[in-house]
């Protein structure tokens, strides 16, 4: 599990799971919208502080995210063929990584708020994992 802490440019981060991934082209009002290989996920404003970002293999369960007021905002399925997942920023720049296990990754997202969060958790399982 890795945590980290920042003013995302332009309000946004982005997971991927290979370095040509294709992002999409805005977020449209939404709070996270996904290509097969990317994910945007829209924080807080830059400008009101920094956004607290963790990306783990634990489940949400064992991560706490119903104590830490976190809800479910996205689930699906993410292309991993280089077997890691990264947090970017809108620059491309390298925020998170973590080792997963598989080509294709479930990808999980949690915040605390569903315009502008301030704490977001990216749960990362193994994509035929049946655990909750």
């Amino acid at each position: 599990m890795t945590t980290i802490s920042l003013a995302a440019r332009n309000s946004v981060v982005l997971i991927t799971g290979t370095e040509g991934a294709r992002i999409p082209d805005s977020l449209g009002g939404k709070l996270v919208v996904a290509t097969s290989s990317c994910i945007a996920v829209g924080t807080r404003n830059e400008a009101d502080g920094k956004t607290s970002i963790t990306l783990t293999d634990e489940t949400c369960a064992a991560f706490g995210c119903q104590e830490r007021g976190l809800q479910r905002v996205f689930s699906g399925v993410l292309e991993t063929p280089e077997r890691e997942l990264v947090v970017r920023t809108v620059l491309l720049q390298t925020a998170a990584k973590l080792p997963v296990l598989k080509d294709l990754t479930r990808i999980e997202v949690f915040t605390n708020d569903e315009s502008e969060p301030d704490n977001i958790c990216i749960v990362a399982r193994p994509e035929n994992d049946q655990q909750a």
